[in-house]
């Protein structure tokens, strides 16, 4: 529960900075021609072979926290809005995590999850889908 409390507060903080910023508003300013930036999410699911914990290694672990420093750094650099997963074991179907970035494109937003190295590794295979959140409670999260 209280991985679920943290998501869900991550993903307040980063929306309301998100939604307050008029450089990252969804209609450009009057005479602009920069396209508008969006909110991206890649959907991950463990890749087969990895779904049986007698499968990983060593470099399999190792591979997992480059992920983590990857998405940290999208972070630091004011790209991420929010990263995070269900609380399961690898062979649960339940299992799967979200990351939502901001881009300019779908194109942009596949190029930077690309990099990432559980996708370079095989571990993980995702679908990114443009991601919006036009119904929030927040307050609910006291």
């Amino acid at each position: 529960m209280k991985y679920i409390q943290t998501i869900c507060l991550m993903l307040l903080l980063s929306t309301a900075a998100y939604s307050q910023s008029s450089k990252y508003a969804k209609t450009p300013k009057p005479g602009s021609n920069k396209a508008s930036t969006k909110m991206y999410c890649s959907h991950l699911r463990l890749a087969e072979y990895y779904k049986d914990k007698k499968s990983w290694t060593k470099e399999t672990s190792d591979v997992l926290s480059a992920h983590a420093r990857f998405y940290d750094s999208l972070g630091k650099e004011g790209i991420l809005i929010f990263a995070g997963r269900t609380d399961y074991e690898p062979s649960d179907k339940r299992l799967w995590g979200m990351v939502v970035i901001k881009a300019e494109t779908e194109k942009e937003a596949n190029k930077i999850f690309s990099q990432d190295p559980v996708i370079i590794n095989d571990i993980m295979r995702n679908e990114v889908l443009e991601f919006t959140l036009p119904i929030r409670y927040f307050e609910n999260l006291k």
